[in-house]
Parts: C-alpha cells; structure tokens; sequence
C-alpha cells in the first residue's frame, strides 16, 4: 500500500492543445505558502513515518529541527533548449526585482526561485564596516560560529555572498543586530508579476504568496 501525494499538478491541469505549437508559455502559477518553521525542539521522531517535503520545501540543514526555506516553483512550456529569461517584478514595491537566466528543456520546465531579490553591490566602505562588525562580534562573544563566519567575511569580496554569510546570524536562535543594508532581501506576502522571454517574444503571469493560514 502507499499514498502518492502529488504537490502540483495545474500545469497538466491548464493544459492545451494549443500549448503543443510552438513559442514559450508561462502557466498560471499555484499560490505559495508561506509556512511557520515549527520544530519541537528534539531530534527524536522526526524521521519516523515522515515523508519528504515538496522541492519547494528547502531544509537549511541536515539537524532535523533545522529552520526550513519556502522556494517558489515557477512553471513554464517551451520549445527550445536557448537560455531563457526570468523576471520577477513584485507589485507593492517596485524596487524589488529579481532578473536571471534559465537553460530549460524542450516541454513542460519547472524552476525554483529562493524569493531573493537583486541587490546593490556594497560599497568598500560598506565591506569595511561589515568587517568591523564581525571583528567586534568576534571579541564579544565566545562563540565559534561567529569567529569562523568573521574569517570568512574577512576574506571575501562579493556583495552577494557576504550577504549570505552574515544572513544566519539575523534569524535564528543566535540572532544579531545588522544594519538593513547587509540583509538578503526577500519575497514575503504579497502579488508578483512573473515575465518569461526568449528575446524576441515575452509572456506574463501574476504570482501570490499568502501567509500560513494558522497565522
């Protein structure tokens, strides 16, 4: 016996005859739930009778209590195997926008977005402050983690990943004060406008990201 648990399936559901033609498509998008990261503390029975998560579903470490990630799967048709380009526009906030390029395959594609958005590049000065920072949390604080991250931050230069080092120390059970311009920005509740182009034609959908309704 088994329970087949089929997460999405409006893809097949939208289908068409005419989504058989040529040109790219995008589907209309299932709605995205934010969900409480609940854990009850222990390790023990986690495993037990458990299923695996949906893709969008994304465990941030291999401790079963880890805090989880909801990712946004994003549906789409084409006809070609040409890299493709996705644009995520969030409709509350028109400075918040996602660009970045996909190599799908020919047929039915489904690509997860981790709800990031672009951001400015940190200035030297910005890096520099970023360090100092981290040195001082590092004398503070006897504390491995935040000594190895202080290395890390020390000896890298990209605005992107020095975001991602410092994004763990400001959510989680150790959290820090960061000024904003250091934090990830990211997809919460709201409408998305969705555009998908191969350069010469572009086709668009709307996406809403709900909050969990036990909230």
């Amino acid at each position: 016996r088994s329970i087949w648990i089929l997460d999405d399936i409006s893809p097949l559901q939208q289908w068409e005859k005419e989504l058989g033609l040529g040109g790219i498509h995008l589907y209309d998008q299932k709605e995205v739930t934010l969900w409480h990261n609940v854990s009850r503390g222990g390790q023990r029975g986690h495993f037990i009778f458990a299923g695996d998560n949906p893709k969008s579903i994304v465990n941030t470490s291999s401790v079963p209590r880890a805090k989880t990630e909801v990712h946004v799967p994003i549906n789409f048709k084409t006809h070609t195997t040409d890299s493709l380009e996705i644009t995520i526009q969030s409709m509350d906030d028109s400075s918040l926008s996602k660009s970045f390029k996909v190599k799908p395959v020919k047929g039915f594609n489904r690509i997860y977005w981790d709800r990031s958005f672009d951001t400015n590049e940190l200035t030297e000065n910005d890096k520099k402050e970023l360090r100092s920072i981290m040195e001082e949390l590092a004398r503070e604080f006897d504390n491995s983690r935040i000594r190895r991250t202080s290395k890390k931050v020390a000896e890298t230069d990209s605005s992107d990943e020095l975001r991602a080092l410092v994004a763990p120390l400001m959510d989680g059970y150790l959290t820090y004060k960061f000024p904003e311009k250091f934090k990830i920005q990211e997809a919460g509740v709201g409408e998305y406008i969705i555009t998908l182009s191969d350069g010469a034609d572009k086709v668009s959908t709307k996406l809403k990201i709900r909050k969990d309704p036990l909230d």
